[in-house]
This record gives C-alpha cells, sequence and structure tokens, in this order.
C-alpha cells in the first residue's frame, strides 16, 4: 500500500508539473529560472514542484497541483500566486495553518528566496532563482 501511495504522489506531482509546464508553454530544460518549491521532508524529499502558472493549490485534495497525504493538511490547504512582482502565500484558512520561517504568514505572505513554508508535516523550501544577465558585446 505505501509503495502505492507513493506511486501515486510521484505521477501526481510529475502530472501537475508537466501541466503547469504545458499551460506555460514551456519544456523542463526551458524554465531554469523559473521559481519552485523544493520538498525538505517526507516521502516527496528532494523533489521540485515548478510554479509556472498563475496559481497552484497545495493540499490532501486530488485535484490540487501538490497533493499532500498527510492528515495535518487541509484539503485545500494553501494557494501560491504568482504575480509579475513575485510569488505570494495564501493559507486558505486551513485547520491547522500554514508557518512561513516559523511564523504564521501575513494574509496574502510575499515569499523570497530561501523562506521556508511548513504546510502539516511536510516542510517546502521557496526557491528562486535570479538569471545571469550578460552584457552585450561581452560574448
Amino acid at each position: 500500500m505505501t509503495d502505492e501511495r507513493t506511486r501515486l504522489e510521484d505521477t501526481t506531482v510529475r502530472e501537475s508539473t508537466a501541466h503547469l509546464r504545458e499551460k506555460a508553454g514551456r519544456r523542463r530544460d526551458e524554465a531554469p529560472q523559473c521559481p519552485y518549491l523544493l520538498v525538505m521532508t517526507g516521502r516527496m524529499k528532494h523533489k521540485k514542484i515548478l510554479l509556472l502558472a498563475g496559481r497552484t493549490l497545495i493540499g490532501r485534495d486530488p485535484s490540487c497541483h501538490l497533493v499532500l497525504d498527510d492528515p495535518c493538511v487541509s484539503a485545500r490547504h494553501l494557494r501560491l500566486v504568482r504575480r509579475p512582482e513575485g510569488v505570494y502565500g495564501e493559507d486558505l484558512d486551513s485547520a491547522n495553518g500554514t508557518l512561513v520561517n516559523g511564523q504564521p504568514p501575513e494574509a496574502t505572505q510575499p515569499l523570497r528566496h530561501g523562506d521556508r513554508l511548513q504546510i502539516g508535516r511536510t516542510e517546502l523550501e521557496f526557491r528562486y532563482p535570479t538569471a545571469t544577465i550578460i552584457p552585450n558585446g561581452t560574448d
């Protein structure tokens, strides 16, 4: 049962990530500067979740982009919204709440590279790599 559940989780994350890439019109190798979540704990440890779409929903419900099999996670727990000025997290009145760097977030919390999100028993790290800019005429 556990192996089946892990395969299901892996498939769900892979399909959700592929769906987000497709929606954004990018391939995996074309999005190195895209913000993403790195799973730091649990069975999905070290998985990257690309944040390509305008909104990413995290929770236990199978309709979420990132499905966490954790009884401490609400069905629809957290929404991440990508805007031109950055990525924002919004707890969706979850039963157990969300922590950003160990603190309850503001209503709509701007996320910064390296922020740690605690959702139930799962810890995620928000990463937003920056592009390297090479001035014209220096190559």
